[in-house]
């Protein structure tokens, strides 16, 4: 089972800047994930982390559907299930998620290329949604939307959305077409251009009127909403347009006529007053942090394209609309950014960053460790990568690989674990050699489970609070191997224990089968566990 969503993992399509890909590690069977209730989302990968300030909803995108709470966490609305999405947003009463999934590669039978199946929709708050498959530019193998942005304008509402091979598109009539916006002055659209292949767009609605910024793999561009100048700025410098061009007649500031133009090429002067330039020239992500000035924030990555060898990985800022521009967090992979207050949060390779104002050159690593919502008991999240991270209203939100949800509300000191596993009842009857309902079921997952690739391996099992818990891993011939827990749990009814796939010498165990004995009170229970590392 293999879904796509946001950008974990890369694959080059013959060019430096490649579409972005991530497959979701097998865990449930696809009718063990539809099985779950309401205190969780469907599915344990998640994508985008989406924040509704209106009403206080949080959306989320995950490797199976998207989801949206409306109370703060405790439950879960799993909408569109069965469809892996790229890229969701959220404003007032509009949802909009891109669709994509896995097509295999005719080239290489083990491998798969992304590809992109239009957009939802929402109008009511996600009630109902529809299929829009009129963006051609998003519908295909690598014509899939990574990033959305929504800019309220009453009846002249704009959806924007960042496509590989299909360029910067928006539609302003509801997603009935779609219109591709050339920044670089472009008048069609050439899959070699860099410049092209766009990965994040968002609006500063604090600019009057508001400003759209557009990353791609060459740079990042900014314009002005409804007009269509642009400015760009790369890892040289801060450009603007020595003319603008011009689609449709139009009178410009100066009170000059300019009527449209074929092959009309922006001719770009480098801005004398900029200080400092983008770490790299793929954009990533983009964000602001408001208050006494807007802050744009950009998660600026290496590429090979550039003949200087002078670009590398960082988050890049401006507090001056794009023509100052510092960096931090030297060297990190970032995927995604958020704040709490003045405090950036940036869910990277290595982990989940903070970093401090005002210069934020001071920053640490937060380890993620919790108590589990769903059964009470310790979780930590083993992995190190996260993909997301979004305040929602007094709480952080953190999405992780295939640990579920992660929030914080004091700001990285405690957190909980929001996570999706069956209980055993609900895992039994997908089991065809279980009896259905079996209470004496209990089984581990992911199964099988690869210490080397996987997050934790969990064993899950009924129980009552307070129970002595006793969880043995054996080989195929009933020997010991080595005990994963002994102790009791926090609360009654499903429970999980989670393993880091270690001996107690450190070591992985060898690949091959494994039995686990779980005892439970005064009860013994036996399941099987596939180990490939």
């Amino acid at each position: 089972m293999r879904y796509t969503l946001l950008a974990i993992s890369l694959i080059l399509l013959t060019i430096s800047a490649g579409a972005m890909h991530m497959s979701i590690p097998e865990v449930f069977t696809p009718g063990q994930i539809l099985a779950s209730t309401g205190d969780s989302p469907p599915s344990n990968a998640i994508g985008d982390i989406e924040y509704n300030a209106a009403n206080g909803d949080i959306w989320i995108s995950t490797g199976n559907g998207i989801a949206v709470s409306r109370d703060n966490g405790a439950t879960w609305e799993a909408k569109l299930g069965g469809i892996g999405f790229a890229a969701l947003t959220v404003l007032g009463d509009w949802v909009c998620a891109a669709a994509s999934y896995d097509f295999p590669d005719p080239s290489d039978p083990n491998n798969d290329l992304p590809a992109g199946d239009g957009f939802y929709i929402s109008f009511d708050g996600g009630e109902t949604f529809s299929h829009c498959t009129t963006a051609t530019q998003s519908t295909g193998v690598g014509k899939l939307a990574y990033d959305v942005a929504i800019f309220a304008d009453g009846p002249d509402t704009v959806i924007y959305a960042a496509c590989f091979y299909g360029g910067l598109i928006y539609s302003s009539d509801r997603g009935a077409s779609w219109q591709n916006a050339f920044p670089d002055g472009s008048d069609s659209l050439t899959y070699s251009d860099l410049g092209h292949r766009f990965f994040s767009v968002a609006v500063d609605t604090s600019a009057d009127p508001p400003v759209v910024w557009a990353g791609s793999a060459r740079g990042l561009f900014k314009g002005r909403e409804g007009r269509f100048a642009w400015e760009k700025i790369d890892t040289t410098g801060h450009w603007i347009p020595d003319s603008i061009p011009i689609y449709d007649t139009l009178t410009t500031d100066s009170g000059i006529v300019v009527d449209s133009s074929s092959n009309y090429y922006i001719v770009w002067l480098r801005d004398s007053l900029d200080v400092g330039a983008l770490s790299g020239n793929w954009i990533i992500s983009i964000d602001f942090l408001y208050g006494r000035s807007t802050g744009v924030f950009a998660c600026t990555r290496f590429t090979s394209s550039n003949s200087s060898g002078s670009d590398f990985d960082a988050i890049s800022y401006s507090f001056d609309g794009g023509t100052v521009w510092k960096q931090t967090g030297l060297g990190y992979v970032a995927w995604n950014m958020g704040f709490t207050g003045d405090t950036l949060w940036t869910a990277c390779r290595h982990g989940l960053s903070r970093s401090f104002a005002p210069d934020y050159e001071t920053a640490d690593t937060v380890f993620i460790s919790g108590i589990d919502l769903n059964s009470g008991n310790l979780v930590e999240v083993l992995k190190e990568e996260v993909v997301s991270v979004t305040e929602c209203g007094s709480a952080l939100y953190v999405g992780t690989y295939s640990e579920g949800l992660a929030r914080t509300t004091d700001r990285g000191i405690t957190w909980e674990v929001i996570a999706n596993f069956p209980s055993p009842e609900e895992a039994a009857s997908q089991d065809p050699n279980a009896k259905n309902g079996d209470g004496d079921y209990v089984y581990a997952f992911p199964n099988p489970y690869s210490p080397r690739y996987h997050e934790g391996c969990f064993f899950v099992f009924n129980t009552e609070a307070g129970e002595n818990i006793d969880i043995s891993l054996f080989d195929y011939n009933i020997n010991h191997i080595t005990t994963i827990y002994t102790g009791t749990v926090a609360q009654p009814g499903k429970s999980r224990i989670q393993w880091n796939g270690l001996l107690q010498n450190g070591k992985m165990p060898d690949n091959g089968l494994y039995y686990f004995k779980i005892e439970s009170g005064e009860e013994t229970f036996w399941g099987k566990l596939m180990i490939i590392k």
